[in-house]
């Protein structure tokens, strides 16, 4: 099994950071979108980049927000997923993210980290 950290929110301008979810994904402009996907790739290559190729997987993402706030753990995930399956397929890691390679995908809510607010990708091989 590959552990990785993804961030929360990504930077989509010089100063400006924008929280990865659907209403922020729906309602910003495509350019700012296609901006914070591309930092997004940025910031996750390191850890994509030790895995090895990939074939057939099932990933669990497990949120961990800073705050108490009541949240939709769908609504973070599905952007995370988003945005870490076309990273792992633009850096060669993966071939597609059909259900051919990707057939199960878990979205979880782990605890409130107020010190380390993240998302947890854990990847498993399908033989």
């Amino acid at each position: 099994m590959y552990k990785l950290i993804s961030p929360l929110r990504i930077k989509c301008n010089k100063s400006t950071y924008k929280s990865l979810n659907i209403n922020t994904y729906r309602n910003i402009h495509h350019f700012t979108n296609n901006m914070m996907k591309k930092n997004y790739k940025f910031k996750m290559m390191e850890q994509i980049n030790k895995l090895p190729k990939l074939n057939k997987i099932e990933v669990t993402y497990t949120i961990y927000p800073k705050t108490k706030r009541l949240c939709d753990v769908s609504n973070i995930c599905c952007i995370v997923d988003k945005f870490f399956m076309d990273a792992l397929i633009d850096l060669g890691k993966l071939k597609d993210d059909n259900y051919l390679f990707l057939p199960k995908i878990t979205y979880k809510f782990g605890e409130v980290d107020k010190v380390n607010p993240r998302c947890l990708i854990e990847i498993k091989e399908i033989v």
